[in-house]
């Protein structure tokens, strides 16, 4: 069979017809043999890049978190550094009792700091102490103590009247209270 002598004989349409036909055997053999494994290596590839850039973010956040808690970790006080803020904060509520205190007819008798109590989310410092005056100015104390900038509370209040005069004697137990984000500091006050 030759082929030569078949194709002459077509007329137009069916040589046309012809081409399409084996350009589309063609392009079957080249989609067979080329496309389809390239298509099938590039859909590997995609899957192992969307892979790795789920990776990528998971640890780009591991990484954020990681330096966040190294910066907290790096503002929490060491423990002797953390005894030391709990003597300044002490000493800035003991300043400040003592400036309460400060007035011509009331005299600060005793002042005595008690153990820091250290509860689930904050410190509790105590004093115990002792002022002697005129009524109206212990009550007035207690009253500037209480409505002061710091949280203050009375656990003990006990006034006896001194004998001979007409002043009396207060004996009191009073606390502050110091939140994790208040650092106290050596200067004076509170931090806010």
């Amino acid at each position: 069979m030759k082929v030569k002598g078949y194709i002459p004989r077509l007329d137009t349409r069916q040589r046309v017809f012809l081409t399409m036909v084996l350009l589309a055997g063609a392009c079957v053999l080249v989609l067979d043999k080329y496309a389809l494994p390239a298509y099938g290596r590039w859909s590997a590839v995609r899957a192992s890049l969307d892979s790795q850039i789920a990776r990528y973010a998971e640890l780009k956040r591991n990484l954020t978190l990681r330096d966040r808690i190294l910066e907290q970790l790096k503002a929490l006080p060491r423990p002797r550094e953390a005894a030391k803020s709990d003597q300044i904060a002490l000493s800035d509520f003991l300043r400040e009792l003592e400036e309460l205190a400060r007035h011509p007819s009331m005299t600060l008798i005793n002042m005595k700091p008690m153990p820091v109590e250290t509860r689930e989310s904050y410190k509790v410092y105590k004093v115990k102490l002792s002022v002697g005056g005129q009524l109206q100015e212990i009550l007035r104390f207690a009253s500037n103590l209480a409505n002061g900038e710091r949280m203050t509370g009375v656990d003990s209040f006990a006034i006896r009247s001194v004998q001979g005069s007409n002043m009396v004697e207060c004996s009191l137990t009073v606390w502050t209270v110091q939140w994790p984000d208040e650092a106290p500091t050596a200067g004076g006050g509170h931090g806010d």
